[in-house]
């Protein structure tokens, strides 16, 4: 799947945006568009990147700096789903885009674990 603007749109609707960390509704540290700091943390070059090109008196640079990520954990989901569930190509465009989502947000791991929901999809895309 192409990761489109469409699709960013979407997640960041449903993420929303802060400059700051905050708690999210689980106790875990959020950053940016919903960027679970303590189960995905900052790569050593997401933080390079972070104290080199952003100017935090800039809030457009920060945002942009946590839509790049956001764009990062979009395609790493994209690819886990692709490589670790076999129907995911054979879904149509909104039925990956939501598989993309959940994946967004429980990780591709926990998503896996909803038998029944992949039964139901494998039916309706055959």
């Amino acid at each position: 799947m192409t990761i489109n603007d469409r699709l960013i749109e979407r997640i960041k609707k449903h993420e929303g945006y802060r400059i700051s960390p905050y708690k999210d509704t689980v106790g875990k540290w959020t950053v940016g568009y919903g960027r679970n700091l303590e189960d995905n943390p900052l790569s050593v070059m997401e933080v390079i990147k972070l104290f080199s090109n952003v100017d935090f008196k800039s809030t457009v640079n920060a945002e942009r700096f946590f839509e790049g990520l956001l764009v990062g954990d979009i395609r790493k989901h994209t690819e886990e789903l692709e490589s670790r569930l076999a129907m995911f190509p054979m879904c149509d465009y909104e039925e990956q885009t939501v598989l993309i989502d959940m994946a967004f947000n429980l990780g591709v791991p926990t998503l896996l674990q909803f038998k029944g929901c992949f039964t139901l999809l494998t039916t309706m895309t055959r």
